[in-house]
């Protein structure tokens, strides 16, 4: 609960009008957060329309338009699974979910009967999709090689500092943990790619992960998901709380 308490002072404190109801709604109320992992190989003997039945119309041309054929069937897998995680979570038919992109291109439900949120993400042989009742970011990595010159570019130099210090399979876990951490981040605020990632950094305090922007730690809580070996993942969401991790399958 101090957790909670902290971070509804950080939510609240600065509005002019304290409504004291609204905070005890915030602190006794559970937040719901899970993720779903599946493996895209364990649906090789799908096609096309075994996955379509699950996906809106418009989904499917732009699914279907795609040239390039790995990249279609993380389409296809990601799609089918939101669509039939809807399905089962509000007994509604899977296509019939009206799905809205935001300014900068993360998704939203348009016609859920209560709050909730979710969040794609997919990596090598891995989909994963987060759903909260508030914003939620996810990001999952496949675990390979790296470039310091990547880091140099387009990380903090906080983070590339520390990068720098640290050699072999250390730097690398440190740099793909970096990399999720910051994606799960700008995914949670719907930037996604069109934010920054040099412009706030990652910091780990007694084991908790946290963001810092200009200095200041910025009031989201980052939990690590063991999703598989050779793989790193983050969620970005508003409780302290770890999420409920599941597997899923179609």
């Amino acid at each position: 609960m101090n957790e909670k308490l902290n971070f509804a002072i950080r939510c609240f404190g600065s509005l002019k009008i304290f409504n004291k109801f609204s905070v005890y709604l915030f602190l006794h109320s559970e937040i719901m957060l899970k993720i779903y992992y599946t493996r895209i190989s364990d649906t090789a003997d799908w096609n096309d329309d075994d996955f379509f039945r699950y996906i809106s119309p418009r989904n499917r041309e732009l699914i279907a338009a795609c040239q390039n054929a790995s990249v279609k069937r993380e389409k296809m897998v990601g799609e089918g699974m939101l669509r039939l995680l809807l399905q089962r979570w509000g007994g509604r038919p899977a296509e019939s979910w009206s799905v809205v992109r935001g300014e900068h291109g993360k998704p939203y439900l348009v016609d859920a009967p209560e709050p909730l949120f979710f969040n794609l993400s997919h990596s090598g042989d891995y989909v994963v999709c987060a759903l909260s009742d508030r914003e939620v970011g996810v990001d999952i990595q496949k675990i390979g090689g790296m470039k310091l010159e990547i880091a140099r570019r387009f990380f903090h130099p906080s983070e590339t500092e520390a990068l720098e210090t640290v050699k072999g399979t250390e730097q690398i876990d440190l740099f793909y943990r970096y990399w999720a951490v910051k994606e799960s981040f700008l995914k949670y605020k719907g930037k996604g790619l069109s934010g920054s990632l040099a412009g706030f950094c990652m910091e780990t305090v007694d084991g908790e992960t946290m963001i810092r922007q200009e200095g200041k730690k910025i009031p989201v809580y980052l939990k690590e998901c063991r999703i598989a070996s050779g793989y790193c993942c983050f969620i970005c969401a508003e409780t302290a709380d770890l999420p409920e991790i599941l597997p899923f399958s179609f």
